[in-house]
């Protein structure tokens, strides 16, 4: 179910609980700053003990809109094979489910529209439990190959093995799905 129709759902018929609400947007991953940004706009509106859910959607929609860049710039192909993308971040923040979606993304032609690109895989999350198995049915989804090791086992050395493998069967792009990192 996508994130605002879970709240819209959650919230239906019912006057809004704040304290409900920030959970809600914090739970979604928005993060502490957004949430108390997109609450504060809310409760400065001249009416907000009178705000439906719908309210609250739309102002979140614009909170959200202000953060994003206003255009992206394209994922441009080297001319060396295979390109690889080194996927990263913090613990829980949807990187595998990310690289999945850029992998289809590029699958489709999206780069390259004369011919679909060829998607490589590798998960190098070797930590989290169950990470193998997500992108494993990531890639059985989307029809690409995927290249794995025990957990565990060294991230770089897996991710050479598949840059090499990679190298090997002319793949367009290399993903590796790498775990998460937290500042500590």
């Amino acid at each position: 179910m996508r994130f605002f129709d879970a709240i819209a759902q959650q919230f239906a018929g019912k006057p809004i609980d704040w304290d409900e609400l920030e959970h809600a947007l914090i739970r979604a991953d928005l993060g502490v700053p957004l949430t108390t940004r997109i609450l504060k706009t809310l409760q400065d509106r001249e009416a907000w003990s009178l705000l439906g859910i719908r309210d609250v959607i739309k102002i979140a929609r614009q909170e959200i809109s202000k953060i994003l860049p206003p255009e992206t710039k394209p994922i441009v192909p080297i001319a060396v094979k295979p390109m690889v993308i080194l996927i990263v971040g913090v613990n829980g923040t949807g990187k595998t489910t990310s690289t999945a979606k850029l992998a289809h993304y590029l699958q489709v032609g999206a780069i390259t529209p004369n011919r679909p690109s060829k998607i490589l895989l590798a998960a190098a999350d070797t930590f989290r439990a169950a990470a193998i198995e997500q992108l494993g049915i990531w890639a059985k989804r989307l029809g690409v190959e995927m290249i794995s090791g025990q957990y565990g086992a060294d991230p770089a050395a897996l991710c050479y093995d598949a840059y090499e493998s990679a190298a090997k069967n002319e793949i367009d792009f290399l993903l590796c799905d790498t775990a998460g990192r937290l500042h500590t």
